[in-house]
C-alpha cells in the first residue's frame, strides 16, 4: 500500500489497488441509521445500506480515476459519507474529471435500480422471502394465495410498511431508497458534492475561466440549497434545523473552495 493512512483513520483493506480507511467519525452513521426510533432490523438495514451505498459510490469514482491513470487512489469512509482521494491535474482535463465525478452517482443510481428490479423478481419467485410477522406472512401461513402477495408486493413497492416485511425485504427496500437519496443529493449542484464539481468542471470545459466559473458555482450552490430546503419543505411539511445547518455548512463550504483568485 503506497497510499499515505489519512489522520483519525483505521485501514480496513483494499479493493484492488484502491485501499479502504475508516475515519472515527464514521461512527455517526449509527446514529443516523438509529435515529428514527425504528426496531433493530431497521437500523441495521439502513447502516448496511448507508456504508454499501457509501463505499460503493466512491468506488465508482475511484476506478474511472483509475482509468484516467490518477495516482495514490483511496477512499475514506467518515461521518456523513465518503471520500475519493487521488492525485491528477483537476485543471487540464476538465472533461476527464466530469467522467470521474458522474461515476458516484451513476454507480448509485444502478444500485437502486438493481435493489428495485431484485425486490420486484423475488416478490413474484419467492414472496414468502420478502415477507414476516405482518398481515401478508400471516395470510401465507393461513395457506393463502401466494399470487395474491405477489400483486401486493408489486404493486406496493417499495412504499410497503416495512412492519410487513422481512430482514431481507427491509434491507433491500433500504437499498433502494439510499442509494436513490445518495444518487439525488450528490446531483445537487453544491460545491463539493459532485453535482457542483461536474458544473464547475463542465464550465472549465466549455472554456469558461476560473473566476467565472467560481462566481457561477457559487450562485448555483446559494440556488441549490434553497431549492433544496423549499422541496424538503413542500413535501415533508417542515425543514429540521439538522437540515437547516447542514445546508448551510455546505454552501459556506462551497464558497471556501470556489475562491475567485
Amino acid at each position: 500500500m503506497n497510499v499515505a493512512k489519512p489522520q483519525g483513520t483505521i485501514y480496513v483493506g483494499n479493493a484492488g489497488p484502491i485501499p479502504v480507511f475508516v475515519h472515527w467519525s464514521a461512527v455517526f452513521m449509527v446514529f443516523l441509521a438509529f435515529r428514527g426510533g425504528d426496531d433493530l432490523s431497521v437500523g441495521v438495514a439502513v447502516l448496511l445500506a448507508l456504508v454499501v451505498g457509501i463505499v460503493l459510490h466512491e468506488f465508482g469514482h475511484g476506478f474511472t480515476a483509475l482509468v484516467f491513470k490518477a495516482r495514490n487512489i483511496s477512499v475514506t469512509l467518515w461521518a456523513i459519507g465518503g471520500v475519493c482521494a487521488s492525485e491528477r491535474d483537476r485543471e487540464a482535463r476538465p472533461w476527464a474529471e466530469v467522467a470521474i465525478l458522474v461515476a458516484g452517482p451513476a454507480v448509485s443510481f444502478a444500485l437502486a435500480g438493481l435493489s428495485y428490479v431484485l425486490g420486484w423478481v423475488l416478490a413474484g419467485a419467492m414472496p414468502d422471502l420478502l415477507v414476516e410477522g405482518g398481515q401478508l406472512a400471516a395470510f401465507l401461513a393461513q395457506g393463502g394465495d401466494p399470487k395474491q402477495v405477489t400483486g401486493l408486493l408489486r404493486d406496493n413497492y417499495p412504499m410497503i410498511s416495512l412492519s410487513e416485511l422481512s430482514m431481507w425485504g427491509v434491507t433491500l427496500t433500504m437499498m433502494f431508497w439510499v442509494n436513490l437519496s445518495l444518487g439525488i443529493f450528490n446531483c445537487l449542484p453544491i460545491f463539493p458534492l459532485d453535482g457542483g464539481q461536474i458544473a464547475y468542471q463542465v464550465q472549465r470545459g466549455c472554456g469558461v475561466r476560473h473566476n467565472t466559473a467560481a462566481i457561477g458555482g457559487r450562485g448555483l450552490a446559494v440556488a441549490g440549497g434553497a431549492g433544496g430546503l423549499g422541496f424538503a419543505y413542500w413535501y415533508f411539511g417542515s425543514v429540521s434545523t439538522f437540515n437547516l445547518i447542514f445546508v448551510a455548512i455546505l454552501v459556506v463550504m462551497s464558497f471556501q473552495y470556489l475562491r475567485v483568485r
